[in-house]
């Protein structure tokens, strides 16, 4: 998690370098949910890509044809990337959901009342269930 943290610290930071400071905090969830959308993607690919999804027919055969005679190696390798980088991904994707969610709770409405902010949580869970449903399917 530690990684993670850094990786989105960095993403985030040169996030902010790009932009213009004087954005307003409406303005500013565009960025924000951008990359949010970009993460899931992200997640995506490198889940495709430890997986041999973008490897030619020849190596996804010879990489399957090596777990069905038993190497364990291979399948064990497959799976270690499989997880470390889902992980890795998945936890950022995590914390730049809670970063656009939490200027969302920021903008002027939403800060009005402890009432109002949590509104923004079945926001959340709504946004982050459709994308698991979209992202499932790929």
């Amino acid at each position: 998690i530690f990684c993670a943290v850094l990786l989105f610290s960095a993403i985030r930071d040169v996030m902010d370098m790009a932009l213009d400071q004087s954005l307003g905090p409406a303005t500013e969830l565009v960025p924000r949910f951008t990359l949010t959308l970009s993460w899931y993607a992200t997640v995506q690919v490198v889940l495709a890509w430890c997986s041999y999804q973008f490897a030619s027919e020849e190596t996804r055969e010879s990489e399957a044809k090596k777990v069905e005679e038993g190497n364990l190696e291979t399948r064990d390798k497959v799976r270690v990337n499989l997880r470390t980088g889902g992980v890795l991904m998945a936890e950022i994707t995590g914390f730049t959901a809670i970063n656009a969610f939490g200027g969302l709770q920021q903008l002027e409405w939403f800060a009005q009342s402890p009432a109002h902010a949590l509104t923004v949580i079945p926001m959340a869970g709504v946004f982050c269930g459709v994308m698991s449903l979209v992202t499932e399917g790929l």
